[in-house]
């Protein structure tokens, strides 16, 4: 596999078709490939995974200011077909991303994510070490399509420092491994299948399972879907208040199933 810079316009062109293989967007919805372009020509990013000829992936940054008017990358794509999930290549192109980033004198590159995509957190917390600021619920709004149709857009706003040691190690490959014992023994397990509330310990490390496949959850069960999705706003907004810090993500088996966890300080 190979990870390039992408600038034609005809490869910008097949990026636009494969929004809609990804995320199910409407033509509405996807990114046109004059903005595209115009992105690639102002100090923006967008990189392509290859397959010899075949275009397995690809991602986006836009040049962007934080509030101290400093300069940043926010990532507004990043998208694999869904037949090539299994070969590691988010992460491979973050990793190009980085690169790439700090060659420009980039520091930092911001993005959000739906904290309930066991996927993306497993990528973003566990394989590159990013930092979650915020939560926002109902970020993008409603009326949209796809993988977003008829559920609140709620996202996790992140940050990730391209030099902290964190990254650095996690890009290494070196992360924690956790398995069922050491979840159940070292952290509360709060799940955001119920409505439940909990306390707020000082010294407490808290574990938060969500599902592993909402897509599938929202396709077989709706209802439910939009039940934990409320369920888990109260969950991770009461951590944002308590300024409890999510530090990892786990995808273990226990209990004979796969489980996933966000995990806290």
């Amino acid at each position: 596999m190979e990870i390039i810079k992408i600038t034609s316009i005809n490869v910008l062109n097949e990026i636009v078709g494969l929004q809609k293989e990804i995320w199910g967007f409407s033509d509405r919805e996807c990114l046109p490939s004059h903005i595209l372009l115009a992105s690639s020509k102002t100090g923006g990013l967008i990189l392509g995974c290859y397959d010899e000829d075949q275009l397995l992936g690809f991602s986006q940054t836009i040049p962007a200011l934080n509030d101290n008017l400093h300069a940043n990358h926010y990532l507004h794509a990043l998208g694999v077909k869904p037949n090539s999930r299994s070969g590691n290549i988010g992460f491979l192109i973050m990793k190009a991303h980085r690169a790439l980033s700090i060659q420009q004198g980039i520091g930092t590159i911001k993005w959000t994510f739906d904290p309930l995509e066991s996927i993306n957190a497993n990528l973003y917390i566990k394989k590159l070490g990013a930092n979650i600021e915020d939560y926002v619920p109902n970020y993008y709004g409603d009326n949209l399509n796809g993988i977003n149709e008829g559920i609140s857009t709620d996202r996790f706003l992140v940050d990730w420092d391209l030099h902290h040691p964190n990254t650095v190690q996690r890009i290494d490959g070196v992360s924690s491994n956790y398995s069922q014992e050491n979840i159940g023994e070292d952290f509360v397990i709060v799940s955001v299948y119920s409505g439940d509330s909990f306390t707020l310990g000082t010294n407490t490390k808290f574990a938060i399972e969500i599902p592993v496949d909402f897509q599938t959850l929202k396709e077989m069960h709706f209802a439910k879907a939009v039940e934990i999705r409320m369920n888990s706003r109260k969950v991770f907004m009461a951590l944002i208040k308590a300024q409890k810090r999510i530090v990892d993500f786990a995808l273990i088996y226990r209990d004979g199933q796969r489980r996933a966890y966000y995990l806290t300080d």
